[in-house]
Order: C-alpha cells, then structure tokens, then sequence
C-alpha cells in the first residue's frame, strides 16, 4: 500500500536517496488512492530575499524541481520561484507577462497547480495563482504589514490546502486564505506586538 509522504517532517537539505524515497512514494499512490483526493502539497522552503537559503546549493534546487513534478500543488515565494524555473534574477516588481511567464517556465517543468506567494505586480503585494485545469491565471492582492513573525508561511499554506481540499478550486481557496490570515495578523498586531511567532490557538475563532 503506498503511503503519503509528510514532507513537513523531512529536512531542508534532502539528500539524494531521501528524494528517490519520497518521489518513489509518491509516483506509488494507487489510482484508488488518487480517485479518493488524496492530493500532495509542496512548498519548497529553500530561499527567500533572492537568494538560497544557508548551506543550500544549485543540487538543493534541482531535488526540489523533482519534488515539484511530482506534486499536485506548489508554495515556493517569488524567490523560489525564480530558482525552481531557473532565472537568474528575482525581480522586485513583476509586469503581469512576466509573472504569466515565469509559471509557464514552472509548469514546463512539471509543475501543476500553483500558488507564488509574496509577489509584488506593478507595486501590488498579491499572490500568484496558476490554476491547471483551466489553464488560468489569477492575482489575489493583499495587504503588507511591516512586521517579521515565524510561521506565517505555514500559517497560510494551512488554510489555503483545507479550503482547496474543500473547494477543489484554487482561487477561493487563495481568497479565503489571504481573508483569514488578514484578521490573524491584524488581531496579532493589536495584542502581540512583541511576540516572535503567531500562538494560532488564541486566533481560530476569527477564522471563518
């Protein structure tokens, strides 16, 4: 019977036979299994700010790209993004083409549905959706808060996977995300401004 793999509980810098594992247990998933909604998120935690992460290399991008074809949905930030598609530069500011063609690059690539977080286009904060059933793009703007606070990535891949499990759509999924996490990081402002991370159990409530 093949298993789903918690790539959560692997670490960043996964060696080779570790990534062998994880896509030999993926490609194992049964039809029966798939037909079920059994489905695999990535989100490649490798870079940020334009470039890689500490101690990661060009071979930590290539085992991510293996990942991602193997994936039914992916979260890699513009940064990442760029890396997975192979640019050699991340753009502060994106035009609407260029986002359109840097996912074009990722779904050659194997990638399927996707979700860039932490764009910027034409000076708008936004997500970046590519939905690939519909072949169809869409841009989810939000608001940018000045602040640095631990786990808001996980935070919104949480709440976007159960609203696209539920849904089976992307762009509620990525509007109701970018709502919720909103009124968490602004009731987190307005008690917790010390804090380092989100202590999410004090804030379900506002999640609707």
């Amino acid at each position: 019977m093949a298993r789903l793999v918690d790539l959560s509980k692997k670490p960043y810098n996964l060696n080779p036979n570790q990534i062998e594992w994880v896509e030999s247990m993926i490609k194992g998933m049964t039809d029966e299994e798939k037909e079920k909604g059994k489905s695999i998120f990535f989100d490649p935690i490798m870079a940020d700010g334009g470039k890689l992460y500490h101690g990661l290399t060009g071979e930590d991008v290539l085992s991510r790209k293996k990942l991602m074809a193997v994936s039914d949905c992916i979260f890699p930030n513009k940064t990442e993004a760029c890396l997975l598609a192979g640019r050699k530069t991340v753009p502060v500011d994106f035009c609407p083409e260029e986002a359109k063609d840097l996912v074009k690059s990722l779904a050659n690539a194997g990638a399927k549905d996707i979700c860039i977080t932490s764009m910027r286009i034409q000076g708008e904060s936004c997500i970046f959706l590519y939905e690939e059933k519909t072949q169809s793009f869409y841009t989810i703007p939000y608001k940018e808060r000045n602040l640095s606070l631990g786990g808001t990535g996980d935070l919104f891949s949480s709440l976007f996977i159960g609203k696209y499990l539920e849904e089976e759509a992307l762009l509620p999924a990525g509007k109701w995300a970018i709502e919720n996490i909103g009124r968490i990081l602004d009731a987190f402002l307005s008690e917790n401004s010390k804090e380092k991370t989100i202590p999410i159990e004090l804030y379900l409530q506002l999640i609707s």
